[in-house]
């Protein structure tokens, strides 16, 4: 007895010692483009060394063996994809440790769930009102305002805020995360001033067209799906939006990203995807890889980007005439910008499998709550866009999902 009392304090010690690993992995996690070290890629490794020392530091932690064994075959296909393109450099590399952060990351994320059971609402908080008051600062003062803490700024006068990411797209892609981790763990805190908040972040600060489509398509679904009796309320809420926007555009400025996407799609949807570069690069950039993994019979093709513009450019002229219309001849890429396409070309059949089943699971799993299901429809539907799997909060969740999937009793609706 008296050999085990005296061990308490150390096991209480290192119970704290821990939580504070995991809770710096976390604060990592909220911050991915944060730039500590000097390292010259946008999404910062920070998260994944944490996640690492936490591995070395507790090797006796059970990580969950099915996500493990799971994203093990994901890495190791991309592998055989990485040994045949036989490309060493530097988006080669890059495309590797998009994989290493998939697997450590989401896997730490999973016992990090496992410890806390809930997200850390102080946390949450921090990450929220640190990214929305720098992109409020940028947006009534300086666009370039607070840039010094990440690696790079990109931006143009008819778009959002980069707040504290690279791009004003990657700033919305924050403000989305942010809002699926709330809708997972917080919705019943002050849920009207936070929606609010979020709605301004994305549409007036980071302005970002792309995430306002994937939030539109996610909220169909979900009322398609589970709220089919509330579809008739949002045509006509579309129907007013869409006038609100006419009048936006004739009346008002035209010169903002939403108000020029959206007034094309009003007014001439024919034109919608080749009008603009961007939009038609992102729209490519999904069913490219689908295309081209399907012609090489699934197979891991690996960072090879020189094939993938290659065969981007055949496909544009055999079955699909609106790719990559925006550039002279065959694309230059060196990065697919889209994290299911990069998954589908680079890891082949493993990547379509653990899209799969991630997909299935989640929708199983979760469909009882609506609070979680919408969180799900939104990160899947996000997936498809330009993220990188190694901007360590998307990761992060899917480490929550999986932990909601694995470990959470389904319960009543939320």
């Amino acid at each position: 007895m008296l050999s085990a009392s005296k061990s308490y304090p150390l096991l209480r010690f290192r119970f704290k010692h821990k939580n504070l690993v995991l809770g710096l992995f976390a604060f990592c996690c909220l911050f991915p483009y944060i730039q500590i070290l000097p390292i010259p890629t946008d999404a910062q490794p920070n998260a994944l060394m944490v996640a690492s020392l936490y591995l070395i530091l507790y090797s006796d932690s059970r990580v969950n063996k099915f996500v493990f064994i799971l994203l093990s075959l994901v890495i190791i296909s991309f592998l055989i994809g990485f040994s045949y393109a036989g490309r060493i450099d530097f988006p080669s590399f890059r495309s590797l440790f998009n994989y290493l952060s998939l697997l450590i990351i989401t896997c730490v994320g999973i016992l990090y769930f496992k410890n806390n059971s809930r997200f850390s609402f102080v946390l949450f908080k921090i990450a929220f009102f640190a990214n929305f008051t720098v992109s409020l600062i940028q947006k009534l003062f300086d666009k370039h305002a607070l840039i010094f803490f990440v690696h790079r700024t990109q931006t143009t006068l008819s778009r959002g805020v980069t707040g504290l990411t690279p791009e004003a797209t990657f700033n919305a892609t924050i403000a989305l995360l942010l809002l699926i981790l709330y809708l997972i763990h917080f919705r019943r805190h002050n849920s009207k001033l936070y929606f609010s908040l979020f709605a301004v972040w994305i549409l007036l600060l980071a302005q970002s067209a792309t995430i306002v489509f994937v939030f539109s398509a996610a909220l169909f679904i979900f009322l398609i799906v589970k709220k089919f009796r509330y579809a008739l309320a949002a045509i006509i809420v579309a129907m007013l939006v869409t006038a609100a926007i006419n009048w936006y555009t004739y009346h008002g400025s035209q010169n903002t990203r939403i108000a020029q996407v959206f007034s094309t799609l009003i007014r001439n949807p024919e034109v919608f995807l080749t009008f603009d570069r961007s939009i038609n690069d992102r729209v490519s950039h999904v069913i490219a890889p689908i295309f081209i993994t399907a012609n090489n019979f699934f197979r891991p093709l690996g960072p090879d980007y020189d094939y993938f513009n290659k065969q981007s450019y055949e496909l544009r002229f055999k079955y699909v005439p609106f790719l990559f219309i925006t550039q002279n001849g065959i694309p230059k890429w060196s990065a697919i910008l889209s994290g299911w396409g990069m998954l589908f070309f680079e890891c082949g059949i493993m990547g379509i499998v653990f899209f799969v089943v991630f997909n299935i699971l989640a929708i199983k799993n979760l469909f009882v709550s609506d609070s979680h299901f919408f969180a799900f429809l939104l990160f899947s539907l996000l997936i498809f866009t330009a993220v990188s799997l190694n901007t360590a909060l998307i990761p992060f969740l899917f480490g929550n999902f999986f932990y909601l999937i694995i470990y959470h009793k389904k319960g009543s609706k939320k």
